[in-house]
């Protein structure tokens, strides 16, 4: 699978050293409004793909031939980034959030059905153990009912190039 990454920040050197251990992927363009994020990730690309395709304006990148989009840009470019790749054919993985409203999820869920496109959202923390216990303390009704809840989690964020 052809893939195009939009967003060269510190979340997408995670994806990279997954995508680029995978035989059946090929990252064939990126994207990032800084050319110096985009020549990090070409540093990390470079060893699997020597025809990779740059952008400063990922809607040149929607112009390839990638099949999947995968957008690690800022939340708020999330909705407007991926209803344009959804309706330039490409299949689209977010970063959460997919979108900031419902309207807008069910917009873009909406326009993924109708084209047969897929619409995929990061969600790398919901196989914590801790998550799961959780789960079940709600379903069990242990708890009480929940009106609304915070979380606060402490994450290493190592600081890479990216």
């Amino acid at each position: 699978m052809k893939i195009g990454i939009i967003g060269c920040g510190r979340i997408t050197e995670k994806h990279l050293a997954a995508l680029t251990k995978l035989p059946e992927v090929e990252i064939t363009a990126i994207s990032d409004l800084s050319t110096e994020r985009m020549k990090q990730a070409e540093a990390l690309i470079s060893s699997t793909n020597n025809e990779l395709q740059s952008f400063i304006d990922y809607h040149q990148l929607l112009k390839t031939d990638c099949e999947l989009v995968l957008i690690a840009t800022a939340s708020g470019t999330h909705f407007m980034i991926a209803e344009a790749a959804l309706r330039a054919g490409k299949h689209v993985l977010v970063e959460k959030p997919l979108a900031l409203s419902i309207d807008e999820s069910r917009h873009l869920r909406t326009i993924a059905s109708t084209q047969g496109q897929k619409l995929f959202v990061c969600h790398q923390l919901r196989f914590r153990k801790i998550l799961f216990e959780l789960n079940k303390l709600i379903k069990s009704g242990a708890i009480g009912t929940i009106y609304s809840g915070t979380v606060s989690m402490a994450i290493q964020r190592p600081s890479g190039l990216l």
